[in-house]
């Protein structure tokens, strides 16, 4: 009865057979007729009422008792329901803010501030664009401004500089950069440089949490073995020898044996390790 009244335009008996389908779960069948009431589903859409009755009853009205598996479907069905206007208040807004857009484009025409990216050469709004601090200046779209981000990011890299063709050496300025990156392109441009920077420092000691980014000068390791992460965000306290969590007073080989990593293994996963890129972003 919920999954019948939340959906009047499809008929009961194509919501029973996909109720059955899903082996009788509420959740997952709800996410799939709320799909299909939409028409988003082309895979396998079910049949649209022409003419869905005006009056439908209310969840709300509909009789509640007070069996466990009554009260469980309730519950489920008010979680699964905000989960899908939540979904719904996103899709909105992603079509305002694709409305906005296109109107601001068509401003832009018909006052002629409509310029080419030097990237991906499609067209857009002046006001919808950055550009470099060259001679001359390069301008770009935002999407390829996020793109070169990305790419710089995967190859450990943090200075971005101007996509033309022409052999322009300019970069982007701070006010330019916000245009086009979010938080974490952010996060992940200034890690990158800080530990660029402390690399090319080369100072005496220097140690790096090997669960975050922070890193810290130390007394030599003969003295102390653990370092102790002043990030707030993570807190653990590592063996500056293997790298990993704090085992004192035990050594790293008695660690290793413990745990049953024999010396071909670890050079296994050296191996592995040394072919594997961990991802900036997340």
């Amino acid at each position: 009865m919920l999954l019948r009244n939340s959906f009047p335009n499809l008929y009961a008996q194509d919501i029973d057979h996909l109720f059955k389908a899903n082996n009788y779960k509420f959740y997952v069948t709800y996410l799939a007729l709320d799909k299909k009431s939409r028409g988003e589903d082309r895979v396998a859409p079910l049949r649209q009422k022409k003419f869905p009755p005006r009056n439908t009853p209310s969840i709300d009205s509909l009789p509640r008792s007070d069996r466990e598996g009554e009260r469980d479907a309730y519950t489920e069905y008010e979680a699964v329901k905000a989960v899908v206007e939540a979904k719904a208040a996103k899709r909105a807004e992603e079509k305002r803010k694709a409305q906005e857009e296109e109107e601001n484009f068509q401003r832009a025409k018909a006052e002629g501030s409509v310029l080419e990216c030097q990237c991906c050469f499609g067209e857009y709004a002046q006001n919808r664009m950055f550009h470099c601090n060259g001679d001359v200046f390069h301008w770009f779209c935002k999407d390829c401004g996020r793109g070169m981000a990305e790419t710089a990011i995967g190859l450990q890299k943090y200075e971005l500089k101007c996509m033309s063709t022409d052999g322009c050496e300019g970069t982007f300025s701070k006010d330019q950069k916000d245009l086009f990156l979010d938080e974490k392109l952010v996060m992940a441009l200034d890690r990158i440089e800080q530990e660029a920077v402390l690399r090319m420092a080369n100072i005496e000691n220097l140690e790096k949490c090997p669960f975050c980014p922070y890193a810290a000068e130390c007394v030599p390791v003969q003295e102390d073995k653990e370092f102790r992460c002043e990030n707030p965000d993570c807190g653990i306290v590592s063996c500056r020898l293997c790298k990993e969590e704090t085992h004192i007073p035990k050594s790293c080989e008695e660690v290793a044996r413990e745990k049953g990593l024999s010396a071909r293994r670890k050079i296994e996963e050296a191996m592995s390790a040394a072919l594997i890129r961990k991802c900036n972003k997340c």
